[in-house]
């Protein structure tokens, strides 16, 4: 699932693991951050541009 929040600290959805959050009508508990995301190519070329998960945890940190 992903919803855009407007209002937060950087990253401060991180804080919200194992929490239940009131989305709308529905409540949601939240288990774990993305562990994957994939990595950008140029169309047409067969290797990335950018290592997107490098990047990701190089900003973020391991934290989940």
């Amino acid at each position: 699932m992903l919803l855009d929040v407007d209002g937060l600290a950087p990253n401060e959805e991180d804080t919200w693991l194992g929490r239940r959050v009131a989305v709308g009508e529905a409540v949601v508990r939240i288990h774990g951050l993305v562990g994957a995301a994939p990595s950008l190519e140029e169309p047409g070329h067969r290797r990335p541009d950018l290592d997107t998960l490098r990047t990701l945890r190089g900003y973020r940190g391991d934290r989940g």
